[in-house]
C-alpha cells in the first residue's frame, strides 16, 4: 500500500481502528512530514490509527503518525498510533510516532520477531514502545524525544499470568525528557512473579537530560547495561519499589563500560545512580561516574536484599555526596580495583543491617579512596555488633588512601576485620 505525499486524517469511530493491516502487507509513504496519517479531532477512547491483528509479514516505513493529542480528551491514554496483537514478523522503519495521549506503537499479548530502525517517537503522553507481551525484537536507531512518562516500557499483561517480554536489543538509540523532575524513564523494565523478563540488552545508547535512563527492574534476569552515555541524568539504573517487596525474585544484571555524569545540582530528590533491590547476581564493571554539580541527596550505589554483588574497576567521582554506598540486608559483597574520589561529610560505604544479620561476607581489596570522607567502611548504626555466632567476615587489605582528611579509616567491630590476605 503506498501513500503519497500528503496530510491524511484518520477516523477511528466506527471501529476503534482508522487502518486495519492483513497479513503480508506493506505500507510505504514518502517520508517522515511527507505522507502523515492524523487522527482528527475529538476521536474515540479507544482509537488507535493503525491495528495489527493476527497478522504476520508487515512492514510500513517512511510515514508521520499523527495523534493530535493536544485536540484529544487528554485522559483517552489507551488512543495508540499502531497496535499490534498476536502479530508476528514485523518491520517499522523511518516512522514517526508523535502528539499522542497513548502509547506511540503498542504491542499487545502474541507479538513477536520485530525490527523497530530509524524512527522518532516525539512527544507522547504515555509511552514510546509499550510491550506487554513481546518475544524477540531489536529497537536500534530511534530517537525518543519530549519524553513525558517512559520512552520504552516492558509490563506485565493484565490478562496473561506467563510468557512476559523477551528478547530484546536497543541499541543506537537517543532518549531526552521533555521535562526534569516529573520522573521521566528513558526504559522501564517490568516483568511478572514467576516468570521473568529476561535476555533484555540495552547496548550503545545514549541518555541526556532525564531522570531515569532504565529503571523498573522488577521480575528481571540476565539484564545487560553496556557501553551507555548517560549525561545529565539522575540514574542509570535504578530498581523501584523496594519497600513492597517489588524486584523480589529478580535474577542477574550485567552493567559495564557505561559513562555517566549527573549535573543535576539543583534536583530536590534522591539521586541513585546505581540501585539495585532483591538481585541474586550483580556486576558493576568498568563504569566512570562524576558528579558535577552537588547534590545533598545523592547516594551512588545502593544495593537492598542483594546477593553477590561485585564492583570492579569503577571510577567514581563525586564533589558532594552524602553517603557514596548503602549495603542493607545484602550478602557476598565485593568491591575490586575501584577508584574513588569522594567529599562528603559521611562514609564511603555503608552496611545498614538490621538484627538478622545478613552479610556472611565482604571484600574491599585494591581500591584507592581519594577525597575528604568520615570514613571508608562504616557500621553507623551498630548493627554488625549484634551478629550472632555467625558473624560477617570482612576483609580489607592492599588499598589505597589519598589525600583524605578523615581520622577514621574503618567503624566497623574489630574482631570481623582481615587487614591483610590469608
Amino acid at each position: 500500500m503506498y501513500i503519497p505525499k500528503g496530510i491524511y486524517y484518520v477516523s477511528a469511530i466506527s471501529q476503534s481502528a482508522g487502518i486495519i493491516v492483513g497479513p503480508n502487507t506493506r505500507i510505504k509513504g514518502d517520508g517522515i512530514n511527507q505522507t502523515i496519517l492524523k487522527r482528527i479531532n475529538n476521536d474515540v477512547k479507544f482509537s488507535r490509527i493503525i491495528v495489527i491483528k493476527d497478522a504476520s509479514n508487515v512492514s510500513v516505513e517512511d510515514i508521520t503518525i499523527d495523534g493530535n493529542k493536544d485536540n484529544q480528551d487528554q485522559s483517552f491514554e489507551q488512543q495508540h498510533n499502531i497496535f499490534c496483537q498476536r502479530a508476528a514478523n514485523l518491520k517499522f522503519n523511518n516512522v514517526e510516532y508523535k502528539n499522542t495521549v497513548g502509547d506511540g506503537l503498542y504491542f499487545s499479548i502474541g507479538s513477536r520477531n520485530v525490527i523497530i530502525s530509524n524512527c522518532i517517537f516525539n512527544n507522547i503522553t504515555r509511552v514510546g514502545i509499550n510491550c506487554t507481551n513481546l518475544d524477540s525484537a531489536l529497537i536500534t536507531g530511534c530517537n525518543f524525544e519530549n519524553i513525558i512518562t517512559n520512552g520504552i516500557k516492558i509490563e506485565k499483561n493484565q490478562v496473561l499470568t506467563s510468557s512476559p517480554s523477551r528478547n530484546i536489543l536497543v541499541t543506537e538509540s537517543f532518549f531526552s525528557a521533555k521535562n526534569l523532575q516529573n520522573g521521566a524513564a528513558g526504559i522501564n523494565i517490568n516483568g511478572l512473579s514467576g516468570d521473568l523478563v529476561d535476555n533484555f540488552k540495552i547496548v550503545k545508547n545514549k541518555f541526556k537530560k532525564i531522570d531515569f535512563c532504565v529503571t523498573g527492574l522488577r521480575y528481571v534476569d540476565d539484564v545487560l547495561v553496556e557501553d551507555n552515555i548517560a549525561d545529565s541524568v539522575k540514574s542509570l539504573c535504578r530498581s523501584l519499589s523496594y519497600s513492597l517487596g517489588v524486584g523480589f525474585g529478580s535474577g542477574s544484571i550485567t552493567v559495564q563500560n557505561n559513562k555517566i555524569s549527573s549535573g543535576l545540582g539543583d534536583r530536590k530528590t534522591d539521586n541513585m545512580v546505581f540501585a539495585f533491590y532483591y538481585f541474586k547476581n550483580v556486576l558493576v564493571k568498568d563504569n566512570t561516574f562524576v558528579e558535577s554539580k552537588y547534590s545533598p541527596y545523592s547516594l551512588i550505589i545502593v544495593c537492598i536484599e542483594d546477593q553477590n554483588i561485585e564492583f570492579v574497576n569503577n571510577s567514581i567521582i563525586s564533589s558532594g555526596t552524602v553517603r557514596a554506598i548503602v549495603l542493607n540486608k545484602c550478602n557476598n559483597i565485593n568491591f575490586n580495583a575501584n577508584y574513588f574520589k569522594i567529599n562528603s561529610s559521611k562514609n564511603v560505604i555503608e552496611i545498614t543491617d538490621d538484627p538478622n544479620i545478613h552479610l556472611k561476607s565482604l571484600n574491599v581489596v585494591n581500591n584507592t579512596f581519594d577525597g575528604n570522607y568520615k570514613n571508608i567502611l562504616s557500621d553507623p548504626n551498630a548493627s554488625l555488633q549484634k551478629a550472632t555466632s555467625t558473624s560477617p567476615v570482612i576483609n580489607y587489605f592492599n588499598n589505597k588512601k589519598l589525600n583524605n582528611a578523615a581520622t577514621n579509616v574503618l567503624n566497623v567491630p574489630a574482631q570481623m576485620l582481615r587487614l591483610q590476605k590469608r
